[in-house]
């Protein structure tokens, strides 16, 4: 699991690739490793009985 958060410090490679942004190079890193646990239910057909929830703050104040 890989939250987020300030400090941003995105995981290789998404590091140099967002090095002018690492707020999105994070977001980036989560939205695949999101879309890898869905491929991951969906290989073992589990989607169709699975319910994903996800939830979010963007509670930076």
């Amino acid at each position: 699991y890989f939250d987020p958060h300030a400090p941003y410090d995105p995981p290789p490679p998404y590091d140099y690739a967002f090095r002018e942004s690492p707020y999105d190079g994070e977001i980036s890193f989560t939205d695949l490793q999101i879309g890898l646990l869905l491929d991951g239910l969906k290989k073992y057909r589990l989607d169709r009985n699975t319910l994903v929830v996800l939830t979010a703050d963007h509670g930076e104040g």
